[in-house]
């Protein structure tokens, strides 16, 4: 088997659980929607637990997971993995235990820095620092969670690891669900509150699930925890080669592999200052956004830094470059889709997985603004994350490191000059964007390294791709989704099943398209129709 197919067959089976993990998580965007609409809570509940979730994506998910698995894949031995594997583990979870005190008593100054229009409102804001200190250990949670999926996707193992995210969500829908629902008469407050909780137990859910494959692997889940405490392990755990190799790495790219994130970050910024719903908008429309996100972006990502760090290690240039083009491609005609289809739908989208209970039709349209704006960078969100693993590869992380800086300092700016004239849907704009700068930037970049991402192959792929979408326009110039859109005041069970078949016979459509005429992706499509 050829390097490229064999990240393929691991990015579809990451797929697969990336897929239920999606679906759960749209699940349980609809719960909170339910409840919280797009009112006071929920964009409280929603900056709170943008501090937690942007640490977890800049260290836990990001850097450290990133990082760990480069050095990780290189030890020889399973004495020398386990002995790294517990001196990450003794270093990691001292810092972990001081982020999260320091996170419970600044939490009123970290919600005034991020939203402070809310101390106009002193239940929003009081309600926000709460939430804040709920989540202040979810960090922890989602750090060892990565490192547990680090360790298994570098022995082999990507079923059990990508199925963490979808225990979080089990988590926030059965605990977090049940606990909103039950506290309903002691109001909207204790409701929140109570929905928080279950993000608490849905953290935990996502670095436990994945326990039992690490003691088959041979790496106990608590192995180094208990010698965090103990002052000699820590002095010998921060003077060992192998951390200090994961901290060299991190550090620039603390920055690079969570610039959408930060971006994301800045964005909430600006929307607690564009009125009550702004926030919550922008998070609905991302929860959209994530899905394809998700189950092509990551999942090829994840599935190739393994692959092509080993890769480099053997210095086989050659299929280090095709195994690049061929995840970038395989991104590419599967984010051109969906951004398109994400364009053409996103009023019935968001009708379909939001509009119930206190979420309006008014909800509704604002979502869809934001979301047709983040959907121009779809290829660029995931096309950067297979980018930033062949840097990790080649440990010159420094690079995106740099990029993203800049993207970020041109995140900012954009936003501070659309935003106010344009409201919340310049913000995804911006985003999306910069997005696409910082693609090309390391597309160009990567070429010093003799790879080339974006050869011919690729730019034929993509004006397929382009080309084929315009049958997915067509739906919207014949009027059928809102035709489609309509049918939900007939009733519900219309409404989603109309929507559903449209979809899918416009994606379907798109595939068959694509398949006849771009022989690159056709053997991909075959397998994800099941027709070989």
């Amino acid at each position: 088997m050829s390097s490229s197919s064999g990240v393929l067959k691991n990015a579809g089976v990451m797929g697969i659980a990336v897929f239920l993990s999606r679906i759960l998580g749209l699940v349980r965007e609809q719960v909170f929607a339910f409840f919280f609409g797009a009112g006071i809570f929920a964009d409280a509940y929603l900056v709170a637990f943008r501090i937690p979730n942007l640490l977890r994506d800049l260290f836990a998910e990001g850097a450290l997971s990133s990082a760990f698995v480069s050095v990780f894949s290189k030890s020889s031995g399973q004495e020398e993995s386990l002995k790294l594997y517990k001196t990450v583990k003794i270093a990691f979870g001292a810092v972990l235990f001081f982020v999260t005190l320091a996170i419970f008593f600044a939490a009123p100054a970290l919600v005034q820095f991020l939203a402070p229009r809310f101390l106009e409102d002193p239940e929003k804001f009081q309600t926000t620092v709460i939430l804040t200190r709920i989540f202040s250990p979810f960090l922890f949670f989602a750090s060892m969670a990565a490192l547990a999926m680090g360790v298994l996707n570098t022995r082999g193992s990507f079923f059990i690891p990508s199925m963490g995210s979808a225990a979080f969500n089990v988590g926030n829908i059965v605990i977090g669900g049940g606990a909103a629902f039950f506290l309903k008469p002691w109001g909207p407050q204790a409701m929140v509150l109570g929905f928080g909780a279950g993000t608490l137990v849905g953290g935990f859910l996502q670095w436990a699930v994945q326990w039992p494959e690490l003691r088959r692997k041979g790496f106990p889940q608590f192995a180094g925890l208990s010698q965090c405490t103990d002052l000699s392990s820590q002095k010998k755990a921060w003077s060992d080669s192998g951390l200090r190799r994961i901290l060299k790495i991190m550090g620039p790219s603390v920055v690079s592999v969570a610039a959408v994130q930060i971006n994301v970050l800045v964005n909430t910024l600006f929307a607690t200052g564009l009125g009550t719903g702004s926030v919550a908008w922008l998070s609905y429309a991302f929860r959209i956004l994530h899905f394809p996100m998700g189950i092509f972006g990551v999942s090829l990502s994840t599935a190739s830094l393994p692959r092509l760090a080993k890769l480099r290690a053997e210095n086989n240039l050659p299929e280090f470059s095709r195994t690049l083009v061929d995840s970038q491609i395989a991104s590419l005609f599967l984010a051109v889709g969906s951004a398109v289809g994400i364009w053409t739908f996103a009023e019935p989208l968001c009708a379909l997985f939001f509009e119930y209970g206190r979420f309006t039709r008014t909800d509704t349209l604002q979502t869809a603004e934001v979301l047709r704006a983040y959907a121009i960078g779809l290829f660029a969100f995931n096309g950067t994350k297979i980018f930033v693993q062949a840097f990790y590869a080649f440990e010159a992380v420094w690079i995106p490191s740099f990029v993203s800086i800049i993207a970020i300092i041109i995140n900012y700016l954009g936003n501070s000059y659309f935003a106010p004239r344009f409201g919340v849907a310049a913000l995804a704009g911006v985003t999306s964007a910069v997005a696409i700068l910082n693609f090309f930037s390391l597309a160009l970049w990567l070429s010093k390294f003799g790879v080339w991402p974006l050869g011919w192959r690729f730019w034929r792929s993509a004006l397929v791709s382009v080309l084929c979408s315009f049958v997915i326009l067509g739906f919207s110039k014949m009027g059928w989704p809102q035709q489609v859109l309509a049918l939900k005041t007939q009733g519900t069970g219309l409404f989603v099943t109309s929507t559903l078949a449209l979809i899918a016979l416009a994606g379907g459509m798109y595939l068959v398209l694509v398949g006849l005429l771009d022989p690159a992706v056709r053997p991909r499509i075959k397998k994800l129709l099941r027709l070989s």
